[in-house]
């Protein structure tokens, strides 16, 4: 669970990595451990050749398994009819996935360097010290003389070590400069997980072997704990904040189409390495049909001729900002006064099945109303939160043409909305799932205590079981404490480093802009204020907008 790895699991384009290690060792069960011509050897064959298509070192599973069942072979002293087919078909894989792949050049300045990175790679997490390979050395030493007593498992255990060796040499010779990045973690840990099970499948189980266990076990979890350590308090933070830039950065361009906001940028704050490419790929109404809620061009907000004077654009407290690039109405007026009034937009229409309504209010709802009114005239009342913010209504698309109705009779409070964005059933969902993480998580850890206890009671649990138990209890009320954690002032503080960060630079735009995206999270972040104002007084910069429309309530000055 440690995500020493993190690259892969945030980013969607690394799926390939997944898909790799799926295949890889589909392929490396099937062929190794099947009888030629079976079922399972024939999926084995098959998952040998799909992972040729997920990444460059795909075809190296195929290695591996010939690689193994000629070891195997030196270990039987004989070479029967299955293993010479098995050895046969890995080879013919192989030589596809080069026949198919694209040639990778050297990439190391010279032999010292590729020697060095390939023994960083077997090393890792130990740095430049290879010690996950010291069980597997030992293990083989005890296989060729029959000392172990879980074939089956250190024959896996050989299997792995030859996959994860390959993958390191691999990363060694094509991405030398690469190889500690978090996304090539999942091929690298391979081989520690292949020592942890050659030190289960030796036979002797004396007191010094429980020590070199307890040793070899210890020095691998602290160089987890060190790789994690890491991505949790430098990438995480740091891909998350460029995350939040893209995104907004994304959404800026769609509302205003001011090549600034892409061509402008910064290296990371696009997400996408030619600009000028992504802005082709963002007038593509194919591509537009796909965008993410935070990203998509939202329904048009417009007042009906029956709605009043009560409402304007842009009616919400300046205690509560709204997101740059927005548009909103509501019944706080110009003059600060909170009016009463009726609001009534224009027919929408949405093939989208659900949207997220941008809602804001006062702290009494008495007298607000807020209603989703369709063709037929039905209407479906919705219900706002006090939140201090502006927060999105899930609504689910009335299938005819509707209108949004808002109504003021409470002199003494306002409510604003913006313009709705259209989202999938599962962008809703994936929000949802994200606001119980913390929830989702204990469960996970509350079933591993509950396995490893049920085998404490039947008396069939032992060391293992007591050390999951007491590690998940731990990890629990650490989590429990923490499940509180207020996502919106992790983002207020993030915006707020790239605003420093910004103007350091002497983009002082950029650096205003993050600091509104800060109140936006958290209206009540009192430095953020105070550093906007300073921007706000001394700004002598804007952005060039090469002919790009601006809403007018959003206009740099």
């Amino acid at each position: 669970m440690l995500p020493f790895a993190a690259e892969n699991t945030l980013h969607g384009f690394q799926s390939a990595m997944y898909f790799l290690e799926t295949f890889s060792l589909a392929a490396m069960l099937g062929l190794a451990f099947c009888r030629p011509g079976s079922i399972g050897w024939l999926a084995g064959l098959l998952a040998a050749v799909l992972a040729i298509f997920t990444m460059g070192s795909g075809f190296l599973a195929a290695v591996a398994v010939a690689s193994f069942s000629i070891f195997r072979c030196l270990k039987q002293q004989n070479i029967t009819r299955g293993d010479m087919i098995t050895i046969v078909a890995a080879l013919a894989v192989a030589c596809l996935g080069l026949w198919l792949g694209t040639a990778v050049e050297f990439q190391a300045k010279s032999a010292g360097t590729f020697l060095w990175m390939l023994v960083g790679n077997l090393a890792w997490p130990f740095g430049s010290l290879p010690l996950a390979c010291l069980p597997l050395i030992i293990l083989a030493f005890e296989y060729f003389r029959g000392g172990v007593k879980e074939v089956r498992a250190a024959e896996f255990a050989f299997l792995l070590i030859a996959w994860g060796g390959l993958q390191a040499t691999a990363l060694a010779f094509g991405r030398p400069n690469y190889s500690y990045s978090s996304r090539y973690l999942d091929t690298l840990c391979i081989i520690p997980i292949a020592a942890f099970v050659g030190l289960l499948a030796q036979r002797e189980d004396t007191v010094l072997r429980r020590l070199m266990f307890a040793i070899w076990v210890t020095a691998i979890g602290f160089g987890l704990w060190q790789a994690t350590r890491s991505t949790v308090e430098i990438y995480l933070p740091w891909s998350r904040m460029c995350e939040l830039r893209q995104s907004q950065n994304v959404r800026a361009f769609e509302l205003t189409d001011a090549p600034f906001f892409l061509k402008g940028q910064t290296r990371w704050a696009v997400p996408y390495w030619n600009p000028e490419g992504l802005m082709d790929l963002l007038h593509d109404k194919k591509i537009l049909s796909i965008m993410p809620p935070d990203c998509r061009r939202p329904l048009k907000l417009e007042p009906d001729s029956s709605s009043d004077s009560g409402f304007v654009c842009d009616g919400y407290a300046p205690e509560d900002p709204k997101q740059p690039f927005t548009i909103t109405w509501g019944s706080f007026t110009t003059n600060g006064l909170m009016a009463t009034g009726r609001f009534v937009s224009r027919p929408l229409q949405s093939h989208f099945p659900r949207l997220l309504l941008p809602v804001c209010c006062g702290e009494d709802l008495n007298g607000l109303h807020l209603e989703v009114v369709d063709a037929t005239g039905q209407k479906k009342e919705l219900h706002p939160h006090i939140t201090g913010r502006w927060h999105d209504l899930v609504i689910d698309t009335p299938p005819r043409p509707f209108r949004l109705q808002v109504t003021d009779t409470n002199p003494h409070s306002w409510i604003a909305i913006g313009a709705p964005k259209e989202a999938g059933i599962f962008s809703v969902a994936a929000l949802q799932l994200a606001n119980q993480s913390m929830f989702i998580l204990l469960a996970g850890l509350g079933g591993f205590i509950v396995l490893a206890g049920q085998k404490l009671l039947r008396r069939r649990g032992g060391t293992t079981e007591w050390l999951i138990v007491i590690t998940g209890l731990a990890v629990s009320l650490g989590v429990w404490h923490t499940r509180e954690i207020n996502a919106a002032a992790i983002t207020s503080k993030l915006e707020k480093v790239w605003a420093a960060h910004e103007a350091s630079a002497g983009r002082t735009y950029e650096a205003e802009r993050a600091l509104q995206e800060a109140l936006w999270a958290r209206p009540d972040d009192q430095e953020a204020h105070a550093a906007l104002a300073v921007l706000v007084s001394g700004k002598t910069n804007s952005p060039q907008t090469g002919g790009g429309k601006w809403p007018l309530t959003t206009a740099p000055q």
